[in-house]
């Protein structure tokens, strides 16, 4: 797929591969892009998906949105809700163990500590 003036669109997304998640990315065929995303570490081929898939990491994001910037376009949209998906579920798996009444006072210290202006990195 390719922008209007003829940049290559890469669509990012979480897929299952081999048993684990990983970060897919779709483009056409292009020499110059293999070449950058070859240089990522961690970069391999589905043959079966014939789409380049990374570790699922933010590391990777920001390798690959600076290697690309004037190659191609980054279209993450598709991303940006299975990752919120994924940390939803995460979340829920390891809230699952702990009982309903320590969720409602974690969940009340975290609004605590947003009112009190604590930064999103310590809540």
């Amino acid at each position: 797929m390719l922008t209007e003036v003829g940049t290559p669109i890469i669509k990012l997304s979480i897929q299952e591969h081999d048993g684990e998640k990983r970060l897919f990315a779709g483009f056409p065929n292009d020499k110059g892009l293999n070449a950058v995303i070859k240089e990522i570490p961690g970069a391999r081929w589905s043959q079966s998906k014939r789409q380049w898939h990374f570790n699922l990491n933010r590391r990777v994001m920001e390798l690959l949105k600076q290697k690309i910037a004037d190659k191609a376009v980054l279209d993450s949209s598709i991303l940006k809700t299975q990752w919120e998906e994924l940390k939803g579920k995460e979340k829920q798996e390891k809230l699952s163990e702990v009982n309903e009444e320590t969720v409602k006072a974690i969940d009340y210290f975290k609004l605590w500590m947003e009112q009190k202006r604590y930064s999103p990195q310590t809540i």
